[in-house]
């Protein structure tokens, strides 16, 4: 479980983890090489179907030949069997019986080696279980997923009850996309964000009426950009264009697109449409105005000396001329300190970041964003302890809950805490779980930890190779963050090779620009 957890880039259901294992009988290199293939939206969390990597497939096909060659009733059992993937005998027989399978259906499917049934029915292979399911007609997956929502208890477990009745319906139907919309929330929880997605997607392909299908596209967008299916968001949005919707419609519209420009590029492309959103939300919804401008600033900070348009003093003049909270939560004080910094200066914005950083590290806060910037806050005040919280927290937060668009930026930010005091094992494990999230996802965010840690180590010809790799990737981005990060690796790299001339250089460099909060000062000091 524990090696599982590690290759898997988001959270998994319980009962479907404790499945992969038996099927895979622990084999580390089968636990290790089956999820590589898998899309953390394939997997759904644990709701997803069944479905073999492409480098499997002629291990799979083996297995559907196999399968074929067994009786009709025993080829149902199966589908049955891999169609729920809690591997609970009790549900697959009661849904045997439902479509008339007797119990003997299962003897030639145990004597060809393909599943086997006691206490739990798993599959001998995982990629036997997803030949299983991919044997089976469309009808039959479907008479299959109506016979377990059948005898699923609606009590005891209503989204699993849900997932089944959303995938036996064979047109739009309201009463189970209405279902799926309720248990999202649930899902997420037991799933993390993939999960809830998939729901809401599922919903958004069974609602009848368009207005109402237009909404729910763009609540299914929104949790794919935060879950890192990105092509998925991006057919959503479009889903959400075509029906009718109102001017708060079309304002989400503007945000989500903003956001996905953000995750997929993280560079000079963003702020501008975020602050775009911000103004057009504000009318219509204040603490979601307020939210994108504080996704702007983020965004801002990102692109940095490199943002052609609407930068950190122009989103933060616009945060000034915006209507102030009137309670404010921890989104509302850094927005308020980090705005009040880039436009009247470090004694203004420093007592609004300490009171942000202090709310964010006494509190429960789940906010993703939040704890990064307070992160940054902190580093920007000298205040490593609070750093060392708030980071750990955020990469925490961010694998709990399968958010594969905040993870990298949380493990970086973490991975360089663990460099400045010395953790350089440590840090690495992270940023190569971060470089594992940005291959699954397609997030382009820049490799930061790996520059620390290669500057940290001294490795002149690595260390350059990869500065430069950055810069030139960065720059082309517009992702200004990422040259200052380069600029201060560099002088790292030269003061361990004893290139003092060539540190200097670079730490001057990095410390012209004190828009890039939080880094800039800090470099001053190499």
């Amino acid at each position: 479980r524990a090696l599982l957890d590690v290759v898997l880039t988001g959270p998994l259901d319980v009962r479907v983890r404790d499945q992969i294992v038996a099927e895979t009988r622990g084999n580390p290199l089968a636990l290790v090489e089956l999820p590589r293939g898998l899309t953390p939206q394939q997997l759904a969390g644990g709701f997803g179907l069944p479905s073999a990597p492409k480098v499997y497939r002629t291990v799979e096909e083996n297995f559907r030949r196999r399968i074929g060659r067994l009786p009709e009733q025993t080829r149902d059992l199966l589908l049955i069997a891999a169609a729920e993937p809690t591997g609970d005998p009790a549900l697959i027989w009661a849904a045997a019986a439902q479509l008339g399978i007797s119990s003997d259906a299962a003897a030639s499917a145990v004597d060809a080696g393909v599943v086997e049934f006691g206490t739990r029915v798993w599959f001998r292979h995982p990629l036997a279980r997803s030949a299983a399911y991919r044997s089976g007609s469309l009808l039959k997956r479907q008479q299959a997923h109506r016979a377990i929502a059948d005898v699923s208890d609606p009590l005891l477990d209503p989204d699993r009850r849900a997932w089944h009745l959303a995938q036996a319906a064979g047109q739009p139907d309201e009463d189970i996309a209405s279902e799926l919309v309720q248990s999202a929330g649930r899902a997420r929880a037991r799933g993390g964000v993939a999960a809830a997605a998939a729901f809401l997607e599922r919903a958004t392909t069974l609602t009848i009426d368009p207005a109402k299908r237009a909404q729910r596209a763009l609540d299914a967008a929104a949790a794919k950009v935060e879950a890192g299916a990105l092509d998925a968001a991006l057919d959503l949005i479009v889903q959400a264009e075509a029906g009718p919707l109102d001017d708060f419609g079309h304002a989400r519209v503007d945000l989500i697109r903003a956001q996905l420009a953000f995750v997929t590029n993280r560079g000079s492309d963003a702020p501008p449409l975020l602050l775009k959103a911000a103004k057009r939300l504000a009318p219509i919804d204040t603490v979601l105005s307020r939210s994108t401008y504080l996704d702007a600033l983020a965004a801002a900070m990102f692109a940095s000396r490199l943002a052609a348009d609407s930068g950190m003093l122009e989103v933060a003049l616009a945060v000034q001329d915006s209507t102030p909270a009137a309670e404010p939560l921890l989104p509302d004080l850094l927005l308020d300190g980090l705005s009040t910094h880039f436009t009247y200066g470090y004694g203004a914005g420093a007592p609004l970041l300490r009171r942000a950083v202090r709310v964010a590290v006494t509190s429960s806060s789940e906010e993703l964003r939040c704890l990064w910037l307070a992160g940054i806050a902190a580093l920007h005040l000298w205040d490593d302890e609070s750093w060392d919280v708030l980071s750990a927290r955020q990469v925490e937060l961010a694998r709990a809950a399968g958010a594969l668009t905040e993870l990298p930026p949380a493990l970086s930010s973490r991975a360089l805490m663990l460099l400045c005091v010395g953790e350089l094992s440590a840090a690495e494990s992270l940023i190569q779980e971060a470089k594992a999230v940005t291959e699954a996802t397609g997030d382009s965010v820049a490799p930061h930890g790996a520059l620390g840690l290669t500057a940290f180590r001294g490795n002149q010809a690595e260390g350059s190779e990869l500065i430069e790799r950055t810069t030139r990737d960065v720059g082309q981005r517009g992702a200004g963050i990422g040259l200052t990060i380069a600029e201060w690796a560099k002088a790292v790299l030269g003061n361990g090779n004893g290139d003092y001339k060539a540190a200097l250089r670079a730490a001057q460099c990095a410390s012209e620009h004190r828009t890039d909060i939080g880094v800039s000062d800090r470099k001053s000091v190499v």
